[in-house]
């Protein structure tokens, strides 16, 4: 299946960050001072972006958001002013992505000396399987700032308590930022442009080498990666930015590894053998995509990978897609109106398929 690409409304043009990405809907946030809003659009469905929510608050300086793994919950960390106040607060939202409903934490005042430790410019934030979590994602060297939240429903506050990831060896010059394959269980992959990498085992608090499994598909070695303006801080080195072909996003079986060259794009998804102490990149995708736009970021399921840039999203299938994902792309067409840039532009939902087909079975079309 092609390429699907949609141009962004006109509202959200511009930046905008990741919120998630959740079997056919993606989640992005446009970066604005005031207001927190969460659009949403389906892979398939051209006209189909929306705005789900909005959070009032003025003044907004950080922001950060994960989705949960089952795509119910989307958590936002947030640093803002809320109307009728002036002193800006530290929350945590919870949104429900069915009915858009949501609470809002405040840090727990007796939290405050724990958050002081932490840099919100350089932390990302993850939701495991069992809890939130927040970590250091800048550093190459040194301890891993890692942190859990604790929510008091009662008292509508929430605080963190640190379980920070100790150094591995310092002769593994690590030179590339962290993968945090696993939260729950701080699994920490990383690596230092060689054939092996060292994965953190939380459950017996040790680093572990990994080696390529023997039908590995792409050697890491073969990757020229470079670390841009490094930095020496109290914890240890990271860098301002990270210069390589390679790029790596999703976690546990929805890893992706990504080598561009041009407008060549080759996808791997990587697996992990923890009886073996291997780990295999297989290829699972090769396209050809050239963005009209400077820079992209990129979001993935394990079936499905987003390229979200400033004007435009572009959708790719990196497994072979099932008859009911080509019967509902076919339909769309018939609707749709392909531009001249090649975006696609209006189209049917669901529900309008079937209405205008008149299908009367309830069994989903998608």
């Amino acid at each position: 299946m092609d390429t699907i690409q949609f141009n962004l409304p006109p509202q959200i043009q511009g930046s905008t960050q990741i919120v998630g990405f959740y079997d056919y809907t993606l989640y992005i946030s446009p970066v604005r001072a005031n207001g927190i809003e969460i659009w949403n659009v389906h892979t398939f469905v051209p006209k189909s972006f929306k705005m789900m929510i909005k959070l009032d608050v003025q003044d907004v300086e950080i922001r950060e958001f994960t989705l949960s793994p089952d795509g119910e919950s989307i958590y936002c960390l947030f640093i803002a002013t809320f109307p009728k106040h002036e002193i800006p607060k530290i929350c945590v939202a919870k949104i429900n992505t069915e009915i858009t409903e949501y609470k809002i934490w405040e840090l727990d005042f007796d939290s405050g000396d724990a958050f002081e430790q932490v840099y919100l410019n350089n932390v990302g934030l993850i939701c495991g399987e069992e809890k939130l979590y927040m970590f250091d994602r800048t550093l190459v060297m040194g301890d891993i700032p890692f942190w859990e939240f604790n929510f008091s429903d009662d008292k509508e506050t929430f605080n963190i308590t640190a379980n920070h990831i100790p150094q591995h060896d310092p002769s593994f010059k690590c030179n590339r930022y962290l993968i945090m394959h696993n939260p729950d269980t701080r699994e920490v992959i990383k690596m230092d442009g060689g054939h092996d990498i060292l994965i953190f085992d939380g459950s017996i608090n040790e680093w572990i080498y990994y080696t390529p499994d023997e039908d590995n598909e792409l050697r890491l070695t073969c990757v020229t990666t470079r670390g841009i303006s490094e930095i020496r801080v109290r914890r240890g080195q990271r860098f301002e930015a990270i210069e390589t072909k390679l790029s790596i996003f999703g976690r546990e079986n929805r890893c992706i590894f990504k080598i561009s060259n041009g407008g060549r794009h080759t996808f791997f998804r990587f697996s992990l053998n923890k009886e073996n102490k291997t780990y295999k990149l297989k290829q699972i995708q090769q396209i050809h995509y050239k963005s009209s736009e400077l820079s992209y970021r990129i979001a993935s399921t394990d079936k499905r990978i987003a390229f979200v840039g400033q004007k435009v999203v572009a959708f790719i299938i990196i497994d072979p897609p099932t008859l009911k994902e080509i019967g509902f792309w076919g339909a769309q067409k018939i609707f749709a109106k392909k531009m001249v840039n090649g975006t696609w532009i209006g189209g049917k939902t669901e529900k309008e398929v079937r209405d205008e087909f008149q299908i009367k079975l309830q069994n989903s079309l998608i």
